[in-house]
């Protein structure tokens, strides 16, 4: 249920590893770092709410008129808000997958999750449907290439690394 190990990076079908770039700035919209959080962990928690029956049906329409799923909708909304507040109209998110690309795997108890990263450029003042297109389809393109383990692809790029941050997102 594992990929194929034995191949180096480069040997890994379909692999485009090429799409996440060391060269990205990271957003800053908080000034809350992973060290601060033994200090400030008071502030952290959840925030539950619903979603009216009203908006979910809206919402559905709306993934059927774009021909993509719930996820990728939202996850184009979050970009958008990303966008707007960030000021960079190129972001990366990561995005957990199950990495379970097999139907031997699927009735595996483990975990496999494997985190990817979806790039996105919202360049060219795009409709939102538009950037859902494009979430969409890069959303498609990190998971069927999900078989490279994200800390080797770290390893691979050699990214500049900040403590407090992820590596890429």
């Amino acid at each position: 249920c594992h990929p194929d190990k034995s191949k180096s990076i480069e040997q890994q079908p379909h692999q485009k590893y090429t799409t996440v770039s060391p060269t990205l700035p990271a957003i800053s919209l908080f000034s809350i770092t992973f060290t601060d959080l033994e200090v400030v962990s008071p502030i952290l928690g959840r925030l539950v709410f619903s979603i009216s029956e009203q908006t979910s049906t809206k919402l559905e329409a709306l993934c059927g008129a774009s021909s993509e799923s719930l996820n990728n909708l939202l996850l184009s909304g979050f970009q958008a808000l990303l966008t707007r507040y960030s000021q960079q109209d190129e972001l990366l998110i990561g995005m957990p997958t199950a990495n379970r690309t097999t139907i031997e795997c699927e009735q595996t108890v483990g975990y496999f999750v494997n985190p990817v990263v979806v790039r996105v450029h919202t360049s060219g003042n795009p409709t939102f449907l538009e950037l859902v297109h494009r979430t969409g389809n890069k959303v498609r393109n990190a998971v069927d290439n999900q078989a490279i383990p994200f800390p080797l692809l770290v390893q691979k790029l050699a990214p500049e690394r900040e403590p407090s941050r992820s590596a890429y997102f």
